[in-house]
Formats: C-alpha cells, sequence, structure tokens
C-alpha cells in the first residue's frame, strides 16, 4: 500500500508534486517522468533520479539566467556532438593500452633484450641487421634475436651472449650460395659464436662452390649450442658441408640435429677436425652421394666426438661409404645409436684407422650394407684401438661380408657384442683378423657362414662366447666357446 491505495489492485497510481508557484509534474509509482516540468521554477535533483545533487532549473530559467542547473532530459535543441551519448570525459591510456578514437585497444609491451626480425611488422627484416644492430650483449646482459616465418637470403654471422631462435625448423629458413675454392673454409650460411644458441630454424647452402658450408663453427667458439635446427648443405659444388666445426679449442653441442650434405664428390652431415670438440644428443647425420659420402667424418689430433642416440648415415657414394670415418689420432665415444652405410664399392659402417685413433663405442648398432665389393659393420685398422660394449655389427651384401674386420696392427677388445657377416657373393664372417692385429672378444655371439672367425696373422682370444655357422680359420685361442652342443674345454681349441 503505497499513499493509501493497493498498488496491487491499481494498474496505474499517479500523484503530484506542486512547487511554490503553479507548476506541476506528474510521476507514475515507477518513478517516470509524465509532465514535461512547464512552470516548476526547481525541483530538489533527488526528486527526479534519486541522486543527491543541487536543484534544476527549468529551460526557461536557464535561458533567462545563462547559468543554472538543468536536468539532460527537459533539453531540447541540444548542439550537435552533445547528444550522442557521450558526456566528453577525457581518458588517458594506461600501459599496455592504446586509445584512438575513443577506442580502447591493446597493445604489446616491448621485451627487455628482445629483438624481432620479420618480413614485416618486426624491429629488422634481415637476422644480420638485428645481430648488428646489438653492441652490449654479455653473459650478464644476454640478447635474443627472434625471427619469424619466412625464408631469409641471407649470410649470418652470431656473437657471443646473442641467442638466435626461429618460429621452428619447417617455418624459418635462413638460405646462401656462400662458398669458397680454398681450404679450410671461411665462410657459411650461418657461421657461430662462442656462448650463444641456436635453434628452431633451418640453414640451407645451396652453392656450386667447391667449398659449401650450410653451419659452421670455427676460430675456437667455446659453450655454443645448437638444438633443434636443421642443417642442409644441397649444392652442385664438389664438397658440401652440412655442419662443420674446426679448431683447436672449438666446443660445440649439438641437440637434434638434423644435418645433410649432398656434393658431387664428397658429401659430409658433419665434418669435424682440427682438435674440435663436438658433443652430439640424438638427432641425424647424412652424408648422401658424390664419390664418397660421410655421415660424420671425425678427424685429427686431439679431435673429439661424443655422441648419444644419434642417425649416422653415408650412402649414395659410388666409391665409399661411411656412416662414421674416425680418423688421424682423433677420439669417438658412441653411447648408442645406429651407424648404417649403404652402396658404393666399399661400405663401412663405422671405420676406425691410424694411430693414436680410438673408438670406444656401446650398445650401438653398425652395418655395412650394399656395395659391391666389401662390407663391414666396423672396420678397425692401421694400429686403431676399439673397445666395444655390447652392441651389433653387421656386414651385408657385395662380394665380401664381415662383422667386423681388424686388420693392420689394430687392436681390438669386444664384450657382449654380436657380429655377423651375411648375403655376400663369395664369403661371409663374424670376426676377421689380418696383418698382425689383435683382437679379444669375450661373451659374444660371432656368426659367418663361410667363417664364423679368420686369423690370417696377429692373434685372437675369444671366450665365453657362441660361434655359429662357418668354422675357424687359423689359430685362434678358445676359452670356454660353445657351436651348438660342443664346447671347448681345453682352453686353446675352437669348437
Amino acid at each position: 500500500t503505497q499513499g493509501g491505495i493497493d498498488r496491487a489492485s491499481t494498474s496505474e497510481l499517479w500523484f503530484s508534486l506542486v512547487n511554490s508557484d503553479t507548476g506541476v509534474l506528474s510521476l507514475d509509482v515507477e518513478g517516470q517522468i509524465v509532465g514535461d516540468g512547464s512552470g516548476l521554477t526547481s525541483v530538489d535533483a533527488d526528486t527526479l533520479d534519486g541522486t543527491d545533487g543541487a536543484a534544476f532549473a527549468t529551460e526557461a530559467e536557464l535561458a533567462a539566467s545563462g547559468s543554472a542547473a538543468v536536468h539532460w532530459d527537459n533539453l531540447t535543441a541540444v548542439p550537435t556532438g552533445l547528444d550522442d551519448g557521450d558526456d566528453d570525459t577525457l581518458y588517458t591510456a594506461g600501459e599496455g593500452l592504446a586509445l584512438s578514437a575513443g577506442q580502447f585497444s591493446a597493445q604489446g609491451v616491448a621485451w627487455e633484450n628482445v629483438v624481432i626480425v620479420a618480413k614485416s611488422g618486426g624491429d629488422y627484416t634481415t637476422v644480420q641487421a638485428a645481430i648488428d644492430s646489438i653492441s652490449d650483449a654479455s653473459a650478464a646482459n644476454p640478447y635474443l634475436v627472434w625471427v619469424a616465418p619466412g625464408e631469409y637470403s641471407e649470410v649470418v654471422t652470431m656473437k657471443a651472449h646473442v641467442h638466435l631462435q626461429g618460429a621452428g625448423q619447417e617455418a624459418t629458413v635462413i638460405t646462401s650460395a656462400a662458398g669458397g675454392a680454398s681450404w679450410p673454409p671461411t665462410t657459411a650460411t650461418l657461421v657461430l659464436a662462442g656462448d650463444t644458441s641456436l635453434r628452431d630454424l633451418t640453414v640451407d647452402n645451396g652453392g656450386t662452390s667447391i667449398l659449401s658450408v650450410a653451419l659452421m663453427a670455427t676460430g675456437g667458439a667455446t659453450g655454443t649450442v645448437v638444438t633443434d635446427v636443421t642443417a642442409r648443405a644441397q649444392g652442385s659444388g664438389a664438397n658440401q658441408y652440412a655442419t662443420f666445426v674446426r679448431g683447436g679449442t672449438t666446443e660445440v653441442t649439438l641437440n637434434n640435429v638434423t644435418a645433410l650434405g649432398e656434393g658431387s664428390s664428397y658429401s659430409y652431415g658433419l665434418y669435424n677436425e682440427g682438435g674440435a670438440t663436438v658433443t652430439l644428443r640424438g638427432g641425424s647425420y647424412t652424408g648422401q652421394g658424390g664419390n664418397n659420402a660421410y655421415g660424420i667424418f671425425n678427424s685429427g689430433s686431439g679431435t673429439t666426438l661424443e655422441a648419444a642416440n644419434l642417425a649416422a648415415l653415408g650412402e649414395g657414394g659410388s666409391t665409399g661409404n661411411h656412416a662414421l670415418y674416425n680418423a688421424a689420432s682423433a677420439a669417438a665415444v658412441l653411447r648408442g645409436g645406429s651407424y648404417t652405410a649403404r652402396g658404393g664399392n666399399y661400405t663401412y659402417g663405422i671405420l676406425s684407422t691410424n694411430s693414436g685413433t680410438t673408438l670406444e663405442a656401446t650398445a650401438v648398432t653398425a652395418l655395412g650394407d650394399g656395395s659391391s665389393i666389401d662390407n663391414h659393420g666396423l672396420r678397425n685398422e692401421y694400429s686403431s684401438t676399439a673397445t666395444l660394449h655390447g652392441g651389433s655389427f653387421r656386414g651385408q651384401g657385395g662380394n665380401l661380408a664381415s662383422g667386423i674386420r681388424n686388420s693392420v696392427s689394430a687392436t681390438l677388445e669386444a664384450a657382449n657384442i654380436a657380429a655377423l657377416g651375411e648375403d655376400a657373393s663369395t664369403q661371409n664372417r663374424g670376426l676377421d683378423n689380418y696383418n698382425d692385429a689383435t683382437a679379444t672378444v669375450t661373451q659374444s655371439v660371432l656368426e659367418g657362414s663361410s667363417y664364423s672367425v679368420l686369423l690370417a696373422t696377429g692373434a685372437i682370444t675369444v671366450s665365453n662366447s657362441r660361434l655359429v655357422g662357418g668354422p675357424v680359420f687359423g689359430t685362434v685361442t678358445c676359452v670356454l666357446v660353445t657351436r651348438g652342443t660342443a664346447i671347448s674345454t681345453d682352453g686353446s681349441t675352437c669348437p
């Protein structure tokens, strides 16, 4: 009940406000203005809008006085610009916002020490310009250059403490035809620096020079890390290097790198020499085509390769194919992974050669397959030393296939391995030993349809192992060695 009237039974309720003069303003119970308020001199603001404020004057009084408070609903002939509902309050955009024509929008805030490269909309349109713009990078003040999707045709030289990242290996591509004719190569599509990282992009070289390199680290670069990068050298020049590392104090780590070298004469997935140290974790390294193809080439005194769980492939060379070539007093330490070579005349999954060269391999798979002449899973020769802990070594096809060949004063120590020669047209051998080489094998399986073990010259000792297939040739020492149900019991004679 309001004003003595039952509101529930009344469809419309009116009451009037009368001021001291003659004006009458009628309101319904919802508080909506019904009359035009003519004749009112003033009405308290609370009456009209429920908000505390000064009394409002009529429009006539406003016209007479030139200054008075009038309720907006009672104004007529409002000038253009004031009738748009905007109270014309002045707004200022804060951090992260932009204001334009009355519209607010989100605005990015620049990241500190991040430089953007993009075809449009970035800080720079070339990678090298972005790197060159940085002059104060240090260990305490590193920078990131981020490269948006696109193909960037340029040669890039990195700086220490300036890290380079793309939008993905299939999205960001840096390409060039950089190259030269003089050894060693000094230019590449991308040259790494020390204390920096490269990730999430592709580096291509499609040059015609005698020496063409996609990704290079030289000059003593240390603390350099490359992750999730594709490197390709596939030009028409004679020698193509997907990754090239050189120098006595150069140290580079490659994580999940995909490297492909494809040339007309020599092709290299990774070339490491001159005392450099390379650590490989995962990834794949392929040399393809030309006369000789090398998945990984590791050579020179003080040169060190440490590799874990990768795939190395040398294939398609008309003469020789090597998944790993380890030579000239270099050292290779392998943990897992596969090493496969295919085609040509001479094919070796792993070749370790020359005095002072060392190979230590744990649980690797090595295959030499499909050459016309010799196929060896492992060939250890010319005073090289190989130490094997588990793993599989297989030669397959061609004229001669050996799981392992040990020759020319080389030293082999093997435990828990499988060595198999198969599918050759002339001879298949598990282990053969030539030219005063020495081999000691234990807890292993040696298998070949022609000879399970062949000793031409030198010395072989086999213990606690199993022989499968062909006989033993030469004076081999066998200790507790079995063949089928037969077992050596005299400590010397092989079954």
